[in-house]
């Protein structure tokens, strides 16, 4: 009588739990936020979304903010399969210096293949004065790449301004390179462009990294930008 108890107890527990905390999987609707160009003192806001793209239920355990001049605000609560919820960012930009600002979203959930992951966050603060160097893109993404492939991708620096600016240093970060970068310094009306390479024979997955270029602009004396790819998986030789 006990067996036939407990197995009508176990299947009533799997019918009334359809889903389960394990294999669930998670998107967010962009990996950058970008404030752009902020007057000190202002407080803008911007959002971004998390689905779940899974057949699972999805618990957000926690977003971390790298930087008191961000609150985050959210319902916290457990994600059904194809559910999204929206986060609203805030940025508090009355104590910043001016320039262009870097920060991080971190993200911890119940997703076994990425249980944590971030958003990267950047603002300029202005003082209602024009920057004279202008750099584009703010984000570079490589896409899915074919192993051992040498991509490159180009940033532009553009000098607005009436004197010459100089590039200090160029900081790469993991996976990417940039061999060298002509003109320095970069004089006024001039344009150049600085290639940035993908290392593709690096361990197959997403890769999410960025670069920062430092220069002698005071209005403009960091510039960050995101830098995504996807490498597939190797196939076996036979």
């Amino acid at each position: 009588m006990s067996k036939h108890f407990i197995i009508i107890f176990i299947s009533f527990f799997v019918i009334i739990t359809p889903f389960s905390y394990c294999e669930a999987r998670f998107e967010l609707s962009d990996n950058l936020i970008n404030f752009k160009d902020v007057k000190r003192g202002e407080k803008p806001v911007k959002r971004f979304t998390i689905t779940n793209t899974s057949g699972n239920m999805l618990d957000i355990y926690k977003i971390h903010l790298s930087c008191s001049c961000l609150k985050a605000y959210y319902k916290k609560q457990a994600l059904l399969p194809g559910q999204s919820m929206n986060v609203d960012i805030t940025f508090d930009s009355r104590f910043k210096n001016i320039g262009q600002s870097h920060y991080r979203i971190f993200i911890r959930a119940s997703d076994s293949d990425m249980p944590m992951t971030h958003i990267d966050v950047i603002a300029y603060v202005t003082s209602g004065r024009s920057k004279s160097l202008l750099f584009t893109p703010e984000k570079i993404n490589f896409g899915t790449t074919n192993p051992y492939d040498k991509i490159a991708k180009e940033i532009s620096i553009t000098n607005n301004g009436k004197r010459p600016y100089k590039i200090l240093s160029v900081k790469a970060g993991y996976g990417i390179d940039i061999p060298t970068y002509p003109e320095n310094p970069i004089l006024p009306g001039r344009t150049i462009k600085i290639p940035v390479y993908l290392y593709t024979w690096l361990k197959p997955g997403e890769i999410r990294t960025d670069l920062i270029i430092r220069t002698d602009d005071s209005l403009m004396p960091e510039f960050f930008c995101a830098v995504n790819g996807k490498i597939p998986k190797r196939n076996k030789k036979k």
